[in-house]
């Protein structure tokens, strides 16, 4: 089984950093749930990233 190896990528790097600053800030358990729905959700960071995943190329 291969692994996979995530290269070095703007938009990755600035993702973790927010993701990570609002897990650290959030003060109680819906604060959050709100955190993980603005990187997860439907219409979330994470989402939006991927999205733009059918116009790298190979070599990204």
């Amino acid at each position: 089984m291969s692994e996979l190896v995530l290269t070095d990528h703007p938009g990755l790097d600035a993702l973790e950093r927010e993701v990570s600053a609002g897990i650290l800030a959030a003060g109680d358990e819906a604060a959050l749930e709100a955190v993980r729905i603005a990187a997860l959700g439907k219409k979330g960071s994470v989402s939006e990233l991927l999205k733009s995943l059918g116009g790298m190329t190979p070599d990204e």
